[in-house]
Order: C-alpha cells, then structure tokens, then sequence
C-alpha cells in the first residue's frame, strides 16, 4: 500500500515496460527503501512536464546543463545543479 502512495503521489518514478511496473532503484534510499527526499525537488519542477517514461529518461541521458552528464549521475555529486537543470528543462518546455 506505501508503494501504490508513493506511485500516486509521484513521489517516484513508476513506468510500464514489458507488461511489468518498473522502479529505478536511483531513487531509494539504499538502507531503508525510501524514496530519496532530496529528488522530490527535481520531481516537483518536472512533474507538469514530463510523463513517468520520459522522467526517468531525463534521469538517465545525457544533459547539456551538466556538462553532458546524465542527473543521475551528479545526484550526489551536484544535487544543486542537478536541481538547476530540471528547472531549466522546465522552462524551455513551457516556452
């Protein structure tokens, strides 16, 4: 039922594949299988943006606001520019 909230809530990332719900575990917190609050941010500016399958692509591709890093990568490196990227990504969508 936690899970099915958070789905809900768009407090993670959630998409069909295969027939299947996938989770990307980035996400979670490793210890406790939380979502990651420092995400909800970045999850918060894209969510009028983005579907979940083009969320999770956002996570995972390469992006000319971090130096063509993918977010996922400088989660924890950069989370301020991570942040950054997604409200820029933000507004050139709603231009």
């Amino acid at each position: 039922a936690t899970l099915a909230q958070w789905i809900v809530e768009r407090e993670v990332i959630c998409f069909e594949w295969g027939e299947q719900a996938w989770l990307p575990m980035f996400q979670f917190d490793r210890l406790n299988l939380q979502p990651d609050t420092k995400l909800k941010p970045v999850f918060s500016e894209l969510a009028g943006t983005y579907g979940q399958w083009e969320l999770a692509s956002w996570f995972a591709e390469p992006n000319p606001w971090l130096e063509s890093r993918a977010p996922v990568d400088m989660v924890l490196l950069n989370m301020a520019a991570v942040l950054n990227a997604a409200r820029a990504e933000r507004f050139i969508a709603q231009v």
